[in-house]
């Protein structure tokens, strides 16, 4: 991994995903890019050369102010980081920018802090980690509280490990490989959702193969719903065994099934009730 990218508005959340980019990009000998956009209004222009153009009679004194007090900002913000950092404040059409930038940087992990309250209901409505999530292909690492112990150790990846499917997850063997990871398949059963042991462990097997997992184990969990498997699963393993479950993978859909970025269910629920990092795939 080469770049990994943080978005920030200074924001407490912004500042756990501050402490988990930086110790991802550290021992990953990535370089961290830190990003604040000024959001501009449609109405006032930006030069090519990413100046505010005052000639259309917008009064641009606020967004001037702002960047000002962001690049003073971010210098302090950034100044006890153990990695190698790049920051840049710019002004910008807020989603267009993030996307403009995941390309130019050829950026291969976003992180960034989600809303805890109304959580994936937010990234469903038009939030700018909808957009990072489901317009652009990389890796999203997001989280709504601090998680300063983690200590990488276990990671669970959930799906429909759907036979033949090549899926990117580069980024999460790439981060298994230094910090030394168990990568732990889930497959929940539901009444509607249901398959026998031997199948399941048939299934992730296959995936795992397909997709040079290494140092795997298989899981099967029966519950109501698939997310709270997930949830339930997880909070058993952690009280049931020394180490926890430090990521959850889940697998994000095509871009056209917008109400789902968890295989097989609605994930609004489910980001509500789970207070780990959580990490996007999607097919290679």
């Amino acid at each position: 991994m080469n770049n990994i990218l943080l978005l920030t508005d200074f924001s407490d959340l912004s500042e756990y995903a501050r402490s988990l980019a930086d110790k991802v990009a550290y021992f990953s000998g990535a370089q961290l890019h830190v990003l604040k956009v000024v959001d501009v209004p449609s109405e006032v222009e930006i030069s090519k050369s990413g100046d505010l153009l005052d000639g259309m009679g917008n009064d641009t004194s606020l967004l001037i102010q702002e960047k000002e007090n962001s690049e003073e900002k971010i210098k302090e913000w950034t100044s006890n980081l153990k990695s190698k950092v790049v920051t840049s404040v710019v002004y910008g059409r807020l989603l267009q920018t993030v996307s403009e930038t995941i390309k130019a940087l050829n950026v291969e992990l976003v992180v960034m802090g989600t809303h805890g309250v109304t959580g994936m209901r937010e990234l469903l409505s038009g939030s700018i980690t909808e957009h990072v999530i489901l317009k652009n292909k990389v890796p999203v690492l997001s989280l709504k509280c601090n998680r300063d112990n983690l200590d990488f150790s276990d990671f669970l990846i959930t799906g429909d490990f759907e036979e033949g499917s090549t899926m990117n997850l580069e980024v999460l063997k790439g981060l298994q490989r230094v910090f030394n990871s168990t990568l732990h398949l889930l497959w929940v059963n539901t009444k509607s959702h249901f398959m026998t042991s031997s199948e399941a462990i048939e299934k992730m097997k296959k995936f795992a193969q397909n997709n040079q997992l290494q140092s795997t184990q298989y899981h099967i969990y029966n519950d109501k719903t698939i997310e709270e498997g997930i949830i339930n699963f997880s909070n058993n393993y952690d009280t049931s065994h020394k180490l926890e479950i430090d990521i959850i993978a889940i697998e994000k859909k095509d871009k056209s099934q917008l109400g789902y970025v968890l295989t097989g269910c609605q994930a609004t629920s489910f980001v509500n009730h789970i207070y780990r990092p959580l990490i996007t795939y999607s097919k290679a």
